[in-house]
């Protein structure tokens, strides 16, 4: 028979399965069973034991709450996800209530030391439509508020999942979030694999497009997505994913996604492009308009060439569609308008 205490670490951990579960308790943080042997073998702590109930005994690993985000960066850096319990009240009789307050990961993280100040840390959600024909790429960082989504058509599945490959490598996510498919049902495993970014995943119903449209309404408090750029389609169910990701384990960063900051960016394909759907073209800085040069993959190796590919795609002519444009400087990046369409972000 378990202790009370046990059960509630137990109860928690069940709530949040791919990740550490630090559980505090007085004034150190402490993980259980193969948590604790991950943590003592990632961050170079004691590993010890811990009664908790008859005969029975489990791995143990403290951390002092003072000095946790240290810790903490150590896990995230090795591609861990990490939940904080923490107590709730004052110590008294019985047992002290907690809660998961955070869960950090790596493209929810927002502590300056766990970031690159020279490179956005983007969490970027994939959704691949019918026959895999189409795909919804959408991109966030909650630490400027940027957000973005777009579709991909092609003639076939290949044909897509290389111009997902070369948003991936453009774009190099911290963490990528899948609905509805895996790595193996895909050719991007080694791409990603060479990212590094940390895979994670929302629920199928979560991307419904009819759950998906109204969810993204609900959280930008509008009726239409239309003035968006997000009519039905991936880029919707791909925008949903992010949004639904973020409402699980960073709530609190929903409220920096405002509709004044969302667009939608087009891929351009051999210097073709649709005229007749109106959007946004981004010339895409590094964070703080610390630019790359055209084609260099950054931190990371390109071995697949997808970024390089990325690069030899060209803007649409002067006049492409009749469009009015005009430059304007809007938060870290430069965006081209087009259709009069106004941000009152810029």
């Amino acid at each position: 028979m378990t202790t009370p205490m046990r059960q509630q670490y137990l109860t928690l951990k069940s709530q949040h399965p791919g990740c550490i579960l630090f559980f505090r308790l007085g004034d150190f943080y402490e993980t259980f069973d193969d948590d604790a042997k991950t943590v003592a073998r990632v961050c170079d702590v004691v590993l010890t034991s811990k009664p908790v109930g008859g005969d029975l005994r489990v791995p143990l690993a403290g951390v002092p709450y003072h000095s946790v985000d240290g810790y903490v960066a150590r896990l995230i850096e090795a591609g861990y996800k990490v939940a904080i319990a923490e107590q709730l009240g004052e110590p008294g009789k019985g047992l002290m209530e907690r809660e998961v307050r955070r869960v950090v990961t790596r493209g929810t993280v927002v502590e300056p030391n766990l970031l690159d100040e020279k490179r956005n840390n983007y969490l970027l959600a994939v959704t691949f439509g019918a026959f895999g024909k189409s795909a919804g790429v959408a991109y966030c960082d909650i630490t400027t508020g940027e957000f973005a989504a777009t579709q991909i058509d092609g003639r076939d599945a290949g044909e897509v999942e290389r111009r997902v490959g070369e948003e991936l490598s453009r774009l190099q996510p911290s963490e990528l979030i899948m609905a509805e498919w895996q790595l193996d049902e895909t050719e991007l495993g080694g791409l990603i694999q060479s990212l590094g970014a940390v895979i994670s995943a929302v629920e199928a119903w979560q991307v419904e497009i009819g759950t998906a449209t109204e969810a993204l309404k609900r959280h930008f408090k509008v009726t239409s997505l239309d003035g968006y750029g997000m009519q039905w389609g991936a880029r919707v169910r791909a925008a949903a994913a992010a949004i639904a990701y973020l409402a699980r384990n960073a709530a609190t960063a929903l409220p920096q996604l405002t509709p004044f900051g969302i667009h939608h960016w087009r891929i351009y394909d051999a210097g073709r492009i649709d005229p007749a759907q109106p959007g946004i073209d981004l010339d895409h800085p590094q964070r703080r308009d610390q630019r790359q040069p055209a084609g260099s993959a950054g931190r990371h190796a390109d071995p697949h060439g997808w970024a390089a590919a990325a690069a030899t795609a060209q803007p649409a002519a002067a006049g492409c569609g009749g469009y009015q444009r005009g430059w304007r400087q809007c938060r870290f990046f430069t965006i081209q308008l087009r259709c009069g369409w106004n941000y009152a972000s810029c």
